[in-house]
């Protein structure tokens, strides 16, 4: 049976949280490592949020990086408005012809 994102609005119960062994050490410099279950995950994370909130369960979201992506062929380029709104701040000149 797969969870399809059902929940409590279709009459399922929330799907149960799924627990992890996880070993977090950050310095004062941001620097340090993060291990789940076993597998060091350091070099493919470049940030984490820890919400603990009581009466919750504790909740680690990681942010990774792609080390390498390579892609070969035509594709659109969509850029977020707040992250053009930021760019054409900084100075940034949209290319002619931009639609948006």
């Amino acid at each position: 049976m797969s969870n399809s994102g059902g929940g409590v609005a279709d009459g399922q119960s929330p799907p149960r949280p799924t627990f992890h062994e996880v070993q977090l050490i950050v310095d004062p410099h941001g620097l340090g490592s993060v291990v789940v279950d076993g597998v060091d995950l350091s070099l493919a994370v470049n940030g984490i949020t820890f919400v603990s909130q009581v009466g919750d369960t504790t909740r680690m979201e990681l942010a990774l990086v792609a080390p390498r992506v390579e892609f070969d062929g035509q594709a659109t380029i969509e850029i977020r408005y707040a992250t053009r709104a930021a760019l054409i701040a900084l100075g940034w000149t949209p290319p002619a012809g931009d639609g948006q």
